[in-house]
């Protein structure tokens, strides 16, 4: 009998030591499960998507706040918290979406001074704003275009000068969308110039062509605005005449990288010239 008692309680010793591994190794699964189930009860709880829909809200509002302040009928310039905002967030939202929409809503064609402002706006987005503003931009260009035609019937006030702006925003997005390598600030190294013409003469002299055009139309904004001006008293310190003479500041940096690639492609394309005729005599 002790033997039986004691094989008895031998034997049932596996038995409970099984039962103990099974709830120690079920112990852990119950708990992964719960808390899985709790952080999607907790996420559910705390509303993760209407939270994203009021974040959106709330960039959207700020947008839209910034953008009529930057573009507005008063005749004075844009104030850099206000192009600096806009610019923050094309990065913020990786596009132009926002900008474009409340645009559209502005009466551009109706007010001048409103059209003006809104070229200046735009020009800073394409220069510093996220690269995919000018995908996004493109799709406007026809508008812009037909926009510059109306502008230029008027031959005061600011009819011309938004005339003049909106071909060269438009000169400005065909330049970049046929050479994708140059940034909307035109800012590269000399490494880089040389890989977008792809050691092809063919290419450098196409790209200097379009550099040359896309020059005019910066040097033809400047001299129009000055041409507007009344040279007779200092209009640079009018709230008028630094509303015209603003934007010139793009057009200052565009212009220095414009002149600095042109210089460099025109010896590049002058050294070829004398390679090609070496190589022909010998």
């Amino acid at each position: 009998m002790e033997r039986s008692s004691s094989s008895i309680r031998r034997g049932s010793n596996p038995l409970a030591k099984n039962l103990r591994g099974r709830r120690r190794l079920s112990a852990p699964v119950s708990a992964t499960a719960l808390s899985s189930g709790g952080g999607a009860a907790a996420r559910a709880a705390a509303g993760g998507a209407p939270a994203d829909v009021a974040e959106r809200d709330a960039f959207e509002r700020g947008q839209t706040v910034s953008i009529n302040k930057a573009i507005n009928a008063q005749e004075v310039a844009v104030k850099e918290k206000h192009a600096r905002t806009c610019i923050l967030g094309t990065h913020h939202e990786k596009g132009a979406h926002t900008f474009w929409s409340v645009v559209n809503r502005l009466p551009l064609s109706s007010n001048a001074v409103l059209c003006w402002k809104f070229c200046h706006v735009f020009h800073k987005l394409l220069r510093d704003g996220h690269p995919n503003v000018l995908k996004d931009s493109v799709r406007y260009k026809n508008e812009l275009s037909d926009m510059s035609r109306m502008w230029g019937h008027l031959s005061e006030g600011y009819g011309q000068l938004c005339s003049i702006y909106l071909k060269l925003l438009r000169t400005k997005m065909e330049f970049h969308t046929k050479n994708p390598r140059f940034p909307g600030n035109l800012q590269m190294s000399d490494r880089q110039l040389d890989e977008t013409g792809e050691n092809d003469v063919n290419n450098f002299f196409q790209l200097t062509v379009e550099m040359f055009d896309y020059l005019e139309c910066e040097l033809n904004l400047f001299q129009t605005v000055f041409s507007s001006l009344d040279m007779s008293r200092s209009v640079s310190v009018t709230a008028a005449g630094q509303c015209r003479l603003a934007p010139l500041i793009q057009v200052i940096l565009d212009c220095s990288h414009l002149y600095d690639y042109t210089v460099k492609l025109l010896f590049k394309l002058h050294s070829c010239k004398y390679k090609f005729i070496y190589s022909f005599l010998s």
